[in-house]
């Protein structure tokens, strides 16, 4: 008579433990591939956020302002430089437009990467240093993540920036 009353009971506990075990579960987040896996210049710095690997995606020019969208699996930054900041007076010309299907190290505040040979990291404020500072938000520095000749690094401001959704 036990055996009876304690069935439903197991019944509905085991339909419930396999209905939870169908449910969806939440994706984990895209994580940006990090400098180290698409660049042998250089080694990432410790105690120390190593740069994003980043893509172009679009370029647009308005005035004197230039927009650079620039990507990867986990979002989208849209960065804005003045091309008034290309003069003489700041030094390096940093308001660059990025290659297509070229790597490139995104560096915020606190990135920093060590290239090959470089007794100090590269970091943002190094960039800064060398080119211009903007103060109309977060200022981003992109650097070719392969050493070339043709380009330094960029400086930008913070536009936005837009996570992409994982798929399910």
């Amino acid at each position: 008579m036990i055996v009876l009353r304690t069935m439903p009971v197991t019944l509905l506990l085991m339909m419930v433990l396999c209905s939870c075990s169908d449910a969806p579960k939440p994706s984990e987040p895209m994580t940006p591939p990090a400098a180290h896996l698409v660049t042998s210049e250089g080694t990432p710095v410790s105690g120390a956020p190593e740069p994003e690997v980043v893509q172009l995606e679009k370029i647009e020019t308005t005035g004197t302002e230039k927009r650079v969208t620039v990507g990867n699996v986990a979002g989208e930054y849209v960065l804005v430089c003045n091309e008034d900041a290309n003069n003489e007076e700041h030094g390096i010309r940093s308001c660059l437009s990025p290659r297509p299907q070229q790597d490139y190290l995104l560096f915020r505040a606190n990135t920093r990467w060590l290239i090959n040979g470089a007794k100090e990291p590269v970091n943002l404020k190094f960039m800064q240093d060398w080119s211009v500072a903007y103060n109309r938000g977060e200022n981003i520095g992109l650097l070719p993540a392969k050493k070339s000749d043709a380009e330094q690094f960029g400086v930008y401001w913070l536009m936005s920036w837009t996570g992409k959704n994982p798929a399910h």
